[in-house]
């Protein structure tokens, strides 16, 4: 589960890609920089998510809110989680995804945590 810490909605979206426009250093959100330009889903992330086989639930920070009120107060976001034995896991954690440069490096480090996490089952 990507979760971006940015909230849900279209009014929402288009006051971010303001915020990305006019002041990028400040935007809060690392995880919808890398996968999302000013105005719409990037070509790479998009062709990532039709064709992986990794199961990928997207939301946002307020619906994570709603739906996870306990882990909102404990998980710093962006954040992406992944789900074991009915528990979600930090699979990659704010930092990380703050240090990675694009799309490609993110859906890098995706891919070869889920082979990991797949050969540890």
């Amino acid at each position: 589960m990507l979760v971006y810490n940015a909230n849900s909605g279209k009014l929402n979206a288009a006051l971010d890609s303001l915020h990305k426009l006019v002041s990028p250093a400040t935007y809060s959100c690392a995880l919808c920089s890398l996968t999302h330009g000013n105005y719409k889903i990037r070509r790479n992330w998009k062709a990532f998510l039709d064709r992986s086989a990794i199961p990928i639930e997207v939301i946002h920070k307020d619906e994570f809110q709603k739906d996870f009120p306990n882990a909102y107060k404990s998980i710093e976001l962006p954040v992406i989680l992944i789900w074991q034995r009915q528990d979600a896991q930090v699979f990659l954690t704010a930092a990380e995804i703050i240090g990675l440069n694009d799309e490609c490096e993110l859906i890098e480090e995706i891919e070869s945590r889920w082979d990991q996490f797949q050969a540890d089952r």
